[in-house]
């Protein structure tokens, strides 16, 4: 990839996230990162998930993933629970505060796939 190029897909994916970012500033997830929004996003297509499963659906290394996960924690959003077939590893689940966001963040999602050509 050229460095034109690449510079073309950091604008686009910039502006992409910021459309994200204007569509959620008047709802309760105002506060989020993007990569909480596509975290959230991740769960509501499928709940109790792996971080390493959630970190990849949404194209982070784990090491960077984990703050996110810290943070929809903190915020009440999402739990981690011991993995019921596997007790040495976890599952990440939305809680309903997270559940709650889910109309504002598909539709915010869904304004940008829209706006961005992908929808």
């Amino acid at each position: 990839m050229t460095s034109s190029t690449r510079l073309r897909t950091l604008k686009f994916l910039h502006e992409f996230e910021r459309s994200i970012k204007d569509d959620l500033i008047h709802t309760d997830a105002n506060k989020l990162s993007v990569n909480a929004v596509y975290v959230l996003n991740a769960l509501y297509q499928r709940d109790g998930q792996r971080p390493s499963d959630l970190a990849t659906a949404i194209g982070m290394t784990q090491t960077s993933f984990t703050p996110t996960i810290d943070m929809l924690e903190r915020n009440g959003l999402t739990e981690r629970r011991s993995n019921e077939t596997d007790r040495r590893s976890i599952l990440i689940y939305l809680l309903m505060d997270g559940k709650r966001l889910q109309k504002v963040i598909e539709a915010a999602l869904a304004n940008a796939e829209v706006r961005y050509g992908g929808g």
